[in-house]
């Protein structure tokens, strides 16, 4: 990973650390944690907008622990992510990603 997107990756996770950032809005939220071992390896969200307007649109995002890149745990995360934003109706899901985060586009790019 690059420097760029671990400046950007608030690790190290925690439970505490995801519920201070989640808690507030859960109701905005799919999210998912991603566990081994009894530490958290991983999370992803999809933020679902609230104005009328944009409804049916919504933001991906995630983090997962360097030492779980390239094991399939990020494009099972988004899938299941994705499953889980249709059947709540919405439609078209965004994201942004740090240019030289090289994994994480390649992961996106499948």
């Amino acid at each position: 990973m690059s420097k760029k997107a671990l400046e950007w990756a608030m690790t190290p996770y925690s439970r505490e650390r995801l519920k201070r950032g989640w808690w507030s809005r859960i109701q905005y939220l799919i999210a998912l944690v991603a566990e081994y071992e009894n530490r958290i390896v991983g999370y992803a969200q999809i933020f679902k907008y609230q104005n009328p307007r944009l409804r049916e649109i919504s933001d991906l995002l995630i983090y997962l622990q360097q030492d779980f890149h390239n094991v399939g745990l990020g494009t099972a995360m988004t899938i299941y992510l994705i499953e889980l934003a249709r059947n709540e109706g919405l439609h078209r899901i965004g994201l942004s990603v740090v240019k030289d985060n090289k994994i994480a586009i390649h992961m996106y790019e499948k």
